[in-house]
C-alpha cells in the first residue's frame, strides 16, 4: 500500500481528520489535532511542538507526522491507529 494512503487512514482513524480533536488519555496526557500528538510526548519547551495551539495547526501537524515516518525506523509506530490496525478499515 501506498504511504500516503496509509497517512490518510491513521489520520481518520486517529482524529476524522478533525484538525480541532482533543482526547484525554486515561493517563492524564492530552492528544492534539488532525495527528493526534501527545503533550506528553510531543508538545512543550525542548519538544518539535511548543504549545497545543502549534499541535492543532494542520500543515505543521501533518509536516511534523511525515518527518517523524522518514526519519524514524518504524515511525508509524508512533500512532495508536497503527498499532491497533484500526487505521486499516480506512484504506
Amino acid at each position: 500500500k501506498k504511504i500516503e494512503n496509509i497517512i490518510i487512514a491513521i489520520l481518520k482513524a486517529e482524529s476524522s481528520l478533525n484538525p480541532c480533536a482533543t482526547n484525554k488519555n486515561k493517563n492524564g496526557s492530552i492528544d492534539y489535532g488532525i495527528c493526534q500528538f501527545n503533550d506528553k510526548w510531543w508538545i512543550g519547551k525542548n519538544k518539535p511542538l511548543k504549545t497545543p495551539a502549534d499541535a492543532l495547526d494542520v500543515n505543521q501537524s501533518i509536516n511534523l507526522m511525515c518527518k517523524i515516518i522518514q526519519k524514524q525506523k518504524n515511525g508509524l509506530k508512533n500512532w495508536v491507529a497503527y498499532n491497533n490496525n484500526s487505521y486499516k478499515k480506512f484504506l
